[in-house]
C-alpha cells in the first residue's frame, strides 16, 4: 500500500463466518476483485482464518482502532443485536489487539480462527498474559456476547436446508440469508401458503431424495455440489423443481444479500 501511515479501523461485532470480525478480518477489504471471478473477497471457506493471518502476514497496520461504542451480539453481521458497550479499544498488534476485544466480548481468542491461526504463527501476541493493557480494567468492561449460530438446518418450517459436505463458508452464508429473511417483517407461515416450500442445496448429498424437491422452490448454492458423486441427485431435483436458482462460488458469499433478496421477491 502506498501510504506513510495505515489504520485499521473494525467494528466489535460477532460474525457468522469466522465468529468475530475485528481487524484480522476487517483485512479482507485490502484485497481488489480484480478477478473475473470476484471471489477473492467473498472467498469464506474452511481456512477463512489462515486467509487473514496470510493477509497479516503480507501487510501490517501501524495501528488498529476497534470502534466499540455499539457492537453486535447474536446472528451478526446481518441479523445481529447492538450491545452498548462505550469502549474503543486501539493497539499496534493487530493479534494482541483482537485477543484483547475477543476477551472483552466473553470469547477464549483461541476459539477465533483468525487470531489463532495469526498468534500460532507468531504474527503477534495472543496470549493475554503477555499483553500491557492500560486504561480500563478488562474484567471492569468484559460481558458475554451472544455467539453466533451458523448452522441452517432446521432453523425455518418449511426452509429445508441439505448441506452434509460442505464447508462453514456454505453453512454461514445461507443462515444468514435465512436470517435475515426471517427479520424482514415478512410472515413466513404467509410465505408458505400462498408461494410453497422451499429446499437449499449445497456440497455433497448422500441422503438426499430428489423427490423432496418436486414442485419446490430450489436454489443451489456453490461450485462444489457437481463435484460429489451425488451430483446426479441434484441434476435430478432441478428439473423436478418448481423454481430453480443457482448461486455459484465458492462459497459464495454474495447470498448473504442475494438469497434474502431473491425470497423477497418471490414473497410479492
Amino acid at each position: 500500500l502506498d501510504a506513510d501511515v495505515i489504520i485499521n479501523l473494525p467494528k466489535m461485532k460477532v460474525h457468522l463466518a469466522g465468529t468475530v470480525t475485528l481487524s484480522l478480518k476487517n483485512w479482507n477489504g485490502l484485497i481488489p476483485n480484480v478477478h473475473p471471478s470476484g471471489q477473492q473477497q467473498g472467498a469464506h471457506r474452511i481456512d477463512l482464518g489462515q486467509k487473514f493471518a496470510d493477509l497479516y502476514r503480507a501487510v501490517k497496520a501501524d495501528l488498529t482502532i476497534v470502534d466499540a461504542i455499539i457492537g453486535m451480539e447474536g446472528q451478526g453481521p446481518h441479523a445481529g443485536t447492538p450491545v452498548e458497550m462505550n469502549l474503543i479499544i486501539a493497539g499496534a498488534d493487530m493479534v494482541a489487539t483482537d485477543a484483547v476485544t475477543s476477551y472483552v466480548m466473553g470469547f477464549d481468542p483461541m476459539e477465533i480462527p483468525a487470531v489463532r491461526c495469526a498468534g500460532t504463527e507468531g504474527l503477534g501476541e495472543i496470549d493475554l498474559n503477555n499483553i500491557e493493557v492500560v486504561g480500563e480494567p478488562i474484567a471492569e468492561v468484559r460481558r458475554h456476547f451472544k455467539r453466533p449460530n451458523d448452522n441452517p438446518l432446521g432453523m425455518y418450517k418449511g426452509f429445508t436446508v441439505y448441506a452434509q459436505q460442505t464447508c462453514p463458508g456454505c453453512y454461514a452464508n445461507v443462515r444468514g440469508a435465512l436470517d435475515s429473511f426471517a427479520n424482514s417483517g415478512i410472515s413466513m407461515s404467509e410465505f408458505l401458503k400462498e408461494r410453497g416450500e422451499v429446499v437449499v442445496v449445497a456440497g455433497g448429498l448422500p441422503d438426499f431424495d430428489p423427490q423432496f424437491a418436486e414442485s419446490k422452490h430450489l436454489f443451489v448454492v456453490g461450485d462444489c455440489w457437481e463435484y460429489f458423486p451425488t451430483a446426479d441427485n441434484i441434476r435430478e431435483a432441478i428439473e423436478l423443481a418448481k423454481t430453480v436458482t443457482y448461486y455459484p462460488g465458492c462459497a459464495p458469499v454474495y447470498i448473504f444479500s442475494q438469497l434474502n433478496t431473491d425470497l423477497q421477491k418471490l414473497a410479492q
